[in-house]
């Protein structure tokens, strides 16, 4: 157990901590952010197909974009759902951490 307490003090202790959870919770909102803006570019896809369906009705013979997109929709909720988890998972662990932080500055 001393080890363990001994490295995180030689990496800048508490310090190196706090930057640390502050880091990954950085992460995760960027990650949001990217999932948000990639379903928003195939919402905005699908609603141009859907323009020039109508506009060329007819003629625009392809499949829709809905169907040809629906994959990488399901997969952005996927990865959601697993950051979700993983951030949950990360307050539980700052949780943890800051309750006993007072314990690395041994």
């Amino acid at each position: 157990m001393w080890n363990r307490i001994s490295a995180i003090q030689i990496k800048g202790g508490t310090n190196n901590i706090i930057n640390s959870i502050a880091i990954v919770e950085k992460g995760g909102e960027e990650i949001n952010k990217r999932l948000a803006d990639l379903e928003l570019m195939l919402q905005n896809e699908e609603a141009e197909d859907n323009k020039l369906r109508q506009l060329y009705v007819g003629k625009w013979n392809r499949a829709t974009s809905n169907s040809l997109n629906y994959q990488y929709f399901q997969t952005i909720q996927d990865y959601k759902a697993k950051l979700i988890t993983a951030r949950s998972c990360d307050i539980q662990i700052k949780m943890n951490i800051m309750e006993n932080i007072k314990y690395f500055e041994l």
